[in-house]
């Protein structure tokens, strides 16, 4: 299944392969950390509703639909 992941201060999204919503936001997760190592150790976090997942790296917010 594709998880749309947005960059909801930019506006750009990625689409992941993955069978869950946290599976996308962990491949995001590697991802970012290709080019900062320190990525690799950013919390998933998820909404007080629970409706979203999101990660937050250098200011920015990502987040898809759980």
């Amino acid at each position: 299944m594709l998880h749309h992941v947005i960059n909801l201060d930019t506006g750009k999204g990625w689409y992941f392969k993955a069978r869950t919503p946290y599976e996308a936001m962990a491949q995001l997760r590697y991802w970012l950390a290709c080019s900062d190592g320190r990525a690799a150790q950013l919390p998933i976090n998820k909404t007080t509703s629970g409706l979203h997942l999101y990660i937050v790296y250098r200011n920015e917010t990502y987040a898809v639909r759980n």
